[in-house]
């Protein structure tokens, strides 16, 4: 028996690292998955996909209309999609803030919105926002990417009171340094300095993310909205 047998559960950006890892753990753990992704992934797993822009309302409301249409209600949603574009204050453009804002935030927004009714009628309906380590400290490459991932916790707590008398839970994960592709495009001399610098002295797995995330879907933590969990090795003590 598995923790989340029974349970339908919807991963946006699912097609690779952290995503993928997810969706394989939440399947593993007895769900049926939905990914969604702007690209297919590259094994399927026995899982369900969706191609799916998580910028456009159009999309989300397309999603959702499959989903219920094939597995007949939704219990999760892990808001996990991203993208990451370099820029400072001095010189960022306004295309790659607008692009960025619209996926890492404003698709969660959408997400939110366009799922409570399903998460609603589920009964025991559970949201995963994606933040990041960049959403709790002041050093970066993108003002974008931290702006989104600071308002994602702040929409977490909101939605968290929001949707409580629905009987919607929502909590938001917040990993650090994660081995993942987007990480390794970084090049080793960064994987080195992100070692040095995490008391734990390693970079953190797709695997401790997604069982964070796999506890926040489940009855394990049903008293559990409204927070985060900080996975990143000890580097913001």
């Amino acid at each position: 028996m598995g923790k989340l047998d029974g349970r339908i559960a919807v991963v946006t950006g699912g097609s690779s690292g952290i995503g993928a890892g997810t969706a394989r753990h939440l399947r593993d753990e007895g769900a049926e998955v939905c990914v969604t992704d702007v690209s297919p992934p590259r094994e399927d797993g026995g899982l369900m996909y969706l191609e799916h822009d998580v910028s456009s309302a159009d999309a989300w409301l397309r999603v959702r209309d499959l989903v219920v249409s094939e597995f007949g209600r939704v219990d999760v949603l892990v808001n996990n999609a991203g993208i990451f574009l370099p820029g400072m204050i001095a010189d960022i453009s306004l295309e790659v803030w607008h692009r960025t804002l619209a996926v890492n935030q404003t698709g969660i927004l959408l997400g939110m919105q366009t799922f409570a009714g399903a998460l609603e009628e589920s009964g025991r309906g559970s949201i995963v926002n994606m933040s990041s380590y960049a959403g709790m400290q002041g050093h970066g490459t993108s003002v974008a990417y931290q702006a989104a991932k600071w308002a994602v916790r702040g929409m977490t707590r909101f939605a968290a009171r929001e949707f409580a008398p629905r009987g919607i839970r929502v909590n938001a994960v917040v990993p650090g340094f994660i081995d993942t592709p987007m990480m390794a495009a970084g090049g080793d001399a960064l994987r080195d300095t992100v070692v040095r610098r995490t008391p734990l002295g390693r970079l953190g797995e797709v695997a401790d993310i997604a069982y964070a995330i796999g506890y926040l879907a489940g009855d394990e933590s049903a008293f559990v909205t409204g927070t985060e969990i900080v996975l990143d090795g000890g580097m913001l003590a």
